[in-house]
């Protein structure tokens, strides 16, 4: 499945989305998250920032995405992170 998120970050009630085995946590967005069976999941970051971690990695291990960053994550690999804002922009088109 997929979902765009907008958020407005409160350090006291943080806002996590647990999907396909990873866990992206909002510092103050909007961005989608794309998780499928068998599938990478993958964030798409339209504003703001986001960690993304593996569900069972090390808080560590996480990644800071900004605006025009994807994330992606499979399994309990480590995440990684590029920037393509063409491709963020394709990945938000539908919202």
């Amino acid at each position: 499945g997929e979902a765009w998120f907008d958020v407005v970050h409160d350090d006291a009630s943080p806002f996590v989305v647990q999907a396909g085995g990873a866990e992206a946590r909002d510092v103050g967005t909007a961005f989608t998250v794309t998780a499928r069976e068998g599938a990478p999941t993958v964030v798409a970051v339209e504003e703001g920032v986001v960690e993304l971690r593996a569900v069972a990695g090390a808080p560590s291990d996480a990644v800071r995405l900004e605006a025009g960053d994807l994330g992606v994550q499979q399994g309990t690999q480590a995440p990684r992170a590029t920037r393509d804002t063409l491709a963020v922009k394709r990945r938000l088109a539908w919202t």
